[in-house]
Protein backbone atom coordinates (compact mmCIF):
# COMPACT_ATOMS: atom_id res chain seq x y z
CA UNK A 1 0.00 0.00 0.00
CA UNK A 2 1.26 3.37 -1.16
CA UNK A 3 2.11 6.77 1.39
CA UNK A 4 -0.43 8.54 -0.70
CA UNK A 5 -3.10 6.04 -0.08
CA UNK A 6 -2.77 5.60 3.42
CA UNK A 7 -2.58 9.28 3.67
CA UNK A 8 -5.57 9.77 1.52
CA UNK A 9 -7.54 7.34 3.65
CA UNK A 10 -6.90 9.00 6.58
CA UNK A 11 -7.95 13.08 4.96
CA UNK A 12 -11.04 11.17 4.18
CA UNK A 13 -11.92 9.94 7.83
CA UNK A 14 -11.04 13.41 9.18
CA UNK A 15 -13.60 14.86 7.08
CA UNK A 16 -16.33 12.55 8.08
CA UNK A 17 -19.40 14.47 8.00
CA UNK A 18 -18.58 15.54 4.34
CA UNK A 19 -19.88 12.82 1.89
CA UNK A 20 -21.09 11.36 -1.67
CA UNK A 21 -24.57 12.46 -2.79
CA UNK A 22 -26.63 9.74 -1.59
CA UNK A 23 -24.16 7.70 0.65
CA UNK A 24 -23.30 7.31 4.68
CA UNK A 25 -19.91 6.05 4.91
CA UNK A 26 -20.08 6.86 8.55
CA UNK A 27 -22.80 5.86 10.77
CA UNK A 28 -25.43 8.16 11.02
CA UNK A 29 -29.16 7.85 11.21
CA UNK A 30 -29.72 5.19 8.47
CA UNK A 31 -26.45 3.96 7.48
CA UNK A 32 -25.46 1.97 4.84
CA UNK A 33 -23.66 -1.16 5.17
CA UNK A 34 -20.00 0.07 2.91
CA UNK A 35 -17.23 -1.80 2.93
CA UNK A 36 -14.61 -0.26 4.84
CA UNK A 37 -12.27 2.02 2.70
CA UNK A 38 -9.52 0.21 4.12
CA UNK A 39 -9.42 -3.27 5.78
CA UNK A 40 -7.17 -3.60 8.84
CA UNK A 41 -4.78 -5.70 7.55
CA UNK A 42 -4.64 -3.29 4.73
CA UNK A 43 -4.38 -0.71 6.78
CA UNK A 44 -1.72 -2.27 9.49
CA UNK A 45 0.42 0.35 11.95
CA UNK A 46 -1.01 4.18 11.44
CA UNK A 47 1.48 6.16 9.14
CA UNK A 48 3.88 8.46 9.99
CA UNK A 49 3.72 11.77 9.75
CA UNK A 50 1.40 14.42 11.24
CA UNK A 51 -2.38 15.43 10.21
CA UNK A 52 -3.02 19.14 9.93
CA UNK A 53 -6.81 19.48 9.59
CA UNK A 54 -8.09 22.97 8.66
CA UNK A 55 -11.66 23.75 7.98
CA UNK A 56 -13.17 27.08 6.21
CA UNK A 57 -15.98 28.49 7.25
CA UNK A 58 -18.74 28.97 4.70
CA UNK A 59 -16.90 28.76 1.83
CA UNK A 60 -18.36 28.11 -1.93
CA UNK A 61 -16.08 25.53 -3.48
CA UNK A 62 -16.29 27.13 -7.10
CA UNK A 63 -14.82 30.67 -5.24
CA UNK A 64 -12.15 28.84 -3.73
CA UNK A 65 -11.22 27.08 -7.47
CA UNK A 66 -11.23 31.50 -8.18
CA UNK A 67 -9.50 32.06 -5.28
CA UNK A 68 -6.66 29.29 -5.54
CA UNK A 69 -5.46 29.52 -8.70
CA UNK A 70 -1.72 28.78 -7.39
CA UNK A 71 -2.39 26.02 -4.60
CA UNK A 72 -5.57 24.45 -6.84
CA UNK A 73 -2.39 23.40 -9.40
CA UNK A 74 -0.56 22.39 -6.84
CA UNK A 75 -3.23 19.99 -5.24
CA UNK A 76 -3.69 18.41 -8.71
CA UNK A 77 -0.15 17.29 -9.00
CA UNK A 78 0.64 16.10 -5.44
CA UNK A 79 -3.08 15.88 -3.73
CA UNK A 80 -6.67 15.38 -4.62
CA UNK A 81 -10.20 17.24 -4.53
CA UNK A 82 -13.29 15.33 -3.67
CA UNK A 83 -16.31 16.47 -5.00
CA UNK A 84 -15.43 18.64 -7.94
CA UNK A 85 -18.29 18.95 -10.55
CA UNK A 86 -15.79 18.33 -13.53
CA UNK A 87 -14.59 15.40 -12.75
CA UNK A 88 -18.16 14.28 -12.34
CA UNK A 89 -18.42 13.97 -8.45
CA UNK A 90 -20.33 15.27 -5.67
CA UNK A 91 -20.10 16.53 -1.81
CA UNK A 92 -22.35 17.88 0.19
CA UNK A 93 -22.25 18.85 3.78
CA UNK A 94 -24.62 16.63 5.83
CA UNK A 95 -26.19 18.58 7.83
CA UNK A 96 -29.14 19.37 6.53
CA UNK A 97 -30.08 22.59 8.60
CA UNK A 98 -26.34 24.27 6.77
CA UNK A 99 -25.39 25.69 9.77
CA UNK A 100 -21.91 25.95 11.56
CA UNK A 101 -22.25 24.83 14.86
CA UNK A 102 -24.39 21.92 13.23
CA UNK A 103 -21.84 21.11 10.54
CA UNK A 104 -19.16 21.04 12.96
CA UNK A 105 -19.92 18.28 15.13
CA UNK A 106 -21.04 16.52 12.53
CA UNK A 107 -17.73 16.38 11.16
CA UNK A 108 -16.12 15.78 14.66
CA UNK A 109 -18.87 13.11 15.72
CA UNK A 110 -19.07 11.52 11.72
CA UNK A 111 -22.37 11.88 11.80
CA UNK A 112 -25.56 14.70 11.81
CA UNK A 113 -27.44 14.63 15.32
CA UNK A 114 -30.75 15.92 14.52
CA UNK A 115 -31.29 17.69 17.64
CA UNK A 116 -28.91 20.78 16.63
CA UNK A 117 -30.09 22.88 14.09
CA UNK A 118 -29.14 25.99 15.45
CA UNK A 119 -25.77 27.83 16.34
CA UNK A 120 -27.10 27.76 19.98
CA UNK A 121 -26.84 24.10 20.81
CA UNK A 122 -24.57 23.05 23.62
CA UNK A 123 -21.51 20.80 23.88
CA UNK A 124 -21.89 18.03 21.78
CA UNK A 125 -22.80 15.10 24.10
CA UNK A 126 -21.36 12.11 21.65
CA UNK A 127 -17.99 10.67 21.65
CA UNK A 128 -15.50 12.95 18.69
CA UNK A 129 -12.71 12.39 16.58
CA UNK A 130 -10.58 14.60 19.07
CA UNK A 131 -12.38 12.73 22.00
CA UNK A 132 -10.75 9.57 20.88
CA UNK A 133 -7.43 11.13 19.91
CA UNK A 134 -6.92 12.37 23.43
CA UNK A 135 -8.45 9.05 24.92
CA UNK A 136 -4.76 7.59 23.22
CA UNK A 137 -2.48 10.18 24.79
CA UNK A 138 -0.17 8.79 27.83
CA UNK A 139 1.65 10.49 30.26
CA UNK A 140 5.33 9.98 28.61
CA UNK A 141 7.84 8.77 30.81
CA UNK A 142 11.58 9.87 30.52
CA UNK A 143 13.40 7.46 28.19
CA UNK A 144 17.31 6.42 28.43
CA UNK A 145 19.45 9.34 28.24
CA UNK A 146 16.97 11.64 30.10
CA UNK A 147 15.11 12.16 26.40
CA UNK A 148 10.87 12.10 26.09
CA UNK A 149 9.21 9.45 23.99
CA UNK A 150 7.26 11.15 21.47
CA UNK A 151 5.07 8.16 20.04
CA UNK A 152 4.42 5.01 20.25
CA UNK A 153 2.93 2.46 18.24
CA UNK A 154 0.73 -0.24 20.19
CA UNK A 155 -1.22 -3.45 19.26
CA UNK A 156 -1.26 -1.23 15.70
CA UNK A 157 -3.26 2.22 17.40
CA UNK A 158 -1.24 5.11 17.96
CA UNK A 159 -0.16 6.36 21.49
CA UNK A 160 -0.17 10.29 21.37
CA UNK A 161 2.09 12.16 23.93
CA UNK A 162 0.34 15.62 25.69
CA UNK A 163 -0.49 18.03 23.67
CA UNK A 164 0.13 16.22 20.48
CA UNK A 165 -3.85 17.10 19.61
CA UNK A 166 -4.61 20.72 19.08
CA UNK A 167 -7.33 23.04 18.39
CA UNK A 168 -7.07 26.90 17.15
CA UNK A 169 -10.25 28.16 16.36
CA UNK A 170 -11.46 31.60 15.15
CA UNK A 171 -14.71 31.13 16.75
CA UNK A 172 -15.22 31.04 20.26
CA UNK A 173 -18.28 27.71 20.29
CA UNK A 174 -15.64 25.48 18.16
CA UNK A 175 -15.06 23.52 20.83
CA UNK A 176 -18.33 22.77 21.73
CA UNK A 177 -18.12 20.52 18.57
CA UNK A 178 -14.94 19.54 18.74
CA UNK A 179 -14.97 17.81 22.49
CA UNK A 180 -17.57 15.89 24.51
CA UNK A 181 -14.84 16.01 27.03
CA UNK A 182 -12.38 18.90 26.98
CA UNK A 183 -9.22 18.11 27.41
CA UNK A 184 -7.01 18.95 24.16
CA UNK A 185 -4.68 21.61 23.70
CA UNK A 186 -7.09 24.63 22.45
CA UNK A 187 -7.71 28.63 21.72
CA UNK A 188 -10.69 29.52 20.71
CA UNK A 189 -11.55 33.23 20.04
CA UNK A 190 -10.21 35.82 22.82
CA UNK A 191 -9.43 32.96 25.21
CA UNK A 192 -6.06 32.00 25.97
CA UNK A 193 -4.34 28.83 25.68
CA UNK A 194 -5.12 25.94 27.57
CA UNK A 195 -4.13 22.36 28.61
CA UNK A 196 -0.50 22.95 26.53
CA UNK A 197 2.38 21.06 27.92
CA UNK A 198 5.45 22.78 28.43
CA UNK A 199 6.87 24.55 25.78
CA UNK A 200 9.99 26.50 25.34
CA UNK A 201 10.32 30.07 26.36
CA UNK A 202 10.22 32.10 22.93
CA UNK A 203 7.23 30.07 21.54
CA UNK A 204 5.27 31.08 25.04
CA UNK A 205 6.62 34.43 24.20
CA UNK A 206 5.39 34.18 20.88
CA UNK A 207 2.05 33.05 21.66
CA UNK A 208 1.95 35.71 24.32
CA UNK A 209 2.00 38.52 22.40
CA UNK A 210 -0.05 37.44 19.26
CA UNK A 211 -3.17 36.78 21.57
CA UNK A 212 -2.74 40.23 22.95
CA UNK A 213 -2.67 41.52 19.60
CA UNK A 214 -5.96 39.29 19.05
CA UNK A 215 -7.36 40.83 21.89
CA UNK A 216 -6.35 44.88 21.00
CA UNK A 217 -7.66 44.46 17.90
CA UNK A 218 -10.89 41.83 17.78
CA UNK A 219 -12.65 41.78 14.36
CA UNK A 220 -16.22 43.64 13.97
CA UNK A 221 -18.24 40.18 14.81
CA UNK A 222 -18.62 38.76 18.16
CA UNK A 223 -17.49 35.65 19.76
CA UNK A 224 -14.42 35.69 17.29
CA UNK A 225 -10.67 36.54 16.74
CA UNK A 226 -9.07 37.95 13.81
CA UNK A 227 -8.27 34.59 11.27
CA UNK A 228 -4.80 36.32 11.06
CA UNK A 229 -4.28 35.93 14.68
CA UNK A 230 -5.78 32.09 15.09
CA UNK A 231 -3.25 31.08 11.98
CA UNK A 232 -0.18 32.69 13.75
CA UNK A 233 -0.80 31.08 17.04
CA UNK A 234 -1.54 27.69 15.37
CA UNK A 235 1.88 28.32 13.07
CA UNK A 236 3.47 28.96 16.60
CA UNK A 237 2.39 25.80 18.25
CA UNK A 238 3.19 23.89 15.57
CA UNK A 239 6.71 24.93 15.51
CA UNK A 240 7.18 24.54 19.00
CA UNK A 241 5.71 21.48 19.17
CA UNK A 242 4.47 19.64 16.20
CA UNK A 243 1.62 17.76 16.97
CA UNK A 244 0.37 14.86 15.60
CA UNK A 245 -3.33 16.52 15.08
CA UNK A 246 -3.82 20.03 14.72
CA UNK A 247 -7.53 21.64 13.87
CA UNK A 248 -7.42 25.02 12.43
CA UNK A 249 -10.60 26.70 12.28
CA UNK A 250 -11.06 29.89 10.09
CA UNK A 251 -13.91 32.21 9.63
CA UNK A 252 -13.17 35.36 8.33
CA UNK A 253 -15.01 33.99 5.20
CA UNK A 254 -18.01 33.54 6.59
CA UNK A 255 -18.62 36.59 8.45
CA UNK A 256 -17.39 38.33 5.18
CA UNK A 257 -20.21 36.78 3.18
CA UNK A 258 -22.59 37.52 5.25
CA UNK A 259 -21.81 41.35 5.15
CA UNK A 260 -22.51 40.58 1.56
CA UNK A 261 -18.56 41.82 1.04
CA UNK A 262 -17.66 39.23 -2.19
CA UNK A 263 -14.50 40.93 -2.83
CA UNK A 264 -13.08 41.17 0.56
CA UNK A 265 -14.38 37.76 0.60
CA UNK A 266 -12.59 36.82 -2.17
CA UNK A 267 -9.43 38.35 -0.88
CA UNK A 268 -9.66 36.40 2.17
CA UNK A 269 -9.71 32.88 0.92
CA UNK A 270 -6.55 34.22 -1.70
CA UNK A 271 -5.29 35.25 2.28
CA UNK A 272 -5.80 32.16 3.03
CA UNK A 273 -4.00 30.54 -0.28
CA UNK A 274 -0.70 32.66 0.51
CA UNK A 275 -0.76 31.90 3.63
CA UNK A 276 -1.41 27.63 3.09
CA UNK A 277 1.59 27.47 0.10
CA UNK A 278 4.01 29.80 3.24
CA UNK A 279 2.87 27.01 5.80
CA UNK A 280 3.51 23.78 3.05
CA UNK A 281 7.05 25.48 1.63
CA UNK A 282 8.21 24.35 5.36
CA UNK A 283 5.95 22.05 6.98
CA UNK A 284 8.25 19.16 6.30
CA UNK A 285 11.43 20.95 8.35
CA UNK A 286 10.47 19.00 11.61
CA UNK A 287 11.19 16.28 10.25
CA UNK A 288 7.40 14.55 9.61
CA UNK A 289 5.18 13.70 6.63
CA UNK A 290 2.37 16.38 6.57
CA UNK A 291 -1.06 15.61 5.25
CA UNK A 292 -3.19 19.03 5.07
CA UNK A 293 -6.69 18.34 4.53
CA UNK A 294 -9.04 21.25 3.84
CA UNK A 295 -12.82 21.49 3.92
CA UNK A 296 -15.89 23.58 4.97
CA UNK A 297 -18.71 23.14 7.19
CA UNK A 298 -21.11 24.70 4.57
CA UNK A 299 -21.68 26.72 2.14
CA UNK A 300 -23.62 29.85 0.69
CA UNK A 301 -26.35 30.76 -1.96
CA UNK A 302 -25.98 30.82 -5.49
CA UNK A 303 -27.92 33.85 -5.80
CA UNK A 304 -27.91 35.08 -2.14
CA UNK A 305 -24.71 35.08 -1.63
CA UNK A 306 -24.70 36.73 2.08
CA UNK A 307 -27.41 33.83 2.98
CA UNK A 308 -26.73 29.83 3.95
CA UNK A 309 -29.80 27.48 5.09
CA UNK A 310 -31.52 24.76 4.23
CA UNK A 311 -34.04 27.46 2.65
CA UNK A 312 -31.15 29.06 0.22
CA UNK A 313 -30.56 27.48 -2.78
CA UNK A 314 -27.15 26.52 -3.55
CA UNK A 315 -25.12 25.64 -6.50
CA UNK A 316 -26.07 22.00 -8.09
CA UNK A 317 -28.09 22.01 -5.19
CA UNK A 318 -30.65 24.13 -6.35
CA UNK A 319 -33.18 21.78 -7.73
CA UNK A 320 -32.23 19.27 -4.76
CA UNK A 321 -32.37 21.15 -1.15
CA UNK A 322 -32.71 17.83 0.66
CA UNK A 323 -28.91 17.06 -0.51
CA UNK A 324 -27.64 20.11 1.28
CA UNK A 325 -25.40 22.27 0.22
CA UNK A 326 -22.17 21.62 -1.75
CA UNK A 327 -18.73 21.06 -0.33
CA UNK A 328 -15.34 20.25 -0.96
CA UNK A 329 -12.27 18.09 0.01
CA UNK A 330 -9.13 19.06 -0.51
CA UNK A 331 -5.89 17.08 0.47
CA UNK A 332 -2.15 17.33 0.13
CA UNK A 333 0.90 15.67 1.76
CA UNK A 334 4.14 17.06 2.38
CA UNK A 335 7.08 14.67 2.69
CA UNK A 336 9.53 15.06 5.59
CA UNK A 337 13.23 16.90 4.85
CA UNK A 338 15.20 14.90 6.28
Amino acid sequence: MTRKRLLAALGLLVAAAVLFKGLSLFLGPAPLRLRPLLTADELGAPPPGRVVFITLDGVRHQDLLVAWSGLAERIRREGFFFGLDADGEQMFVSNTASRSLPGYRAIFSGHYQRQCITNDCPRIEVETLIDRLVDRTVAQAPAPGGTIAAERVTRGELTLAPGDVATFASWKKIPLATESNPRAVRSAALDPLENAPALPAPALEEIAAVLDQARRFPPHWPDARQDKFTWQLARAYDRARHPRFLYVSLADSDELGHNDDYPAYLETLRRYERDLLAWLDDAGLGGDDVSFVITTDHGRGESEFKSHGFWIPSGAAREELADGEEALLLQLSVPAMR
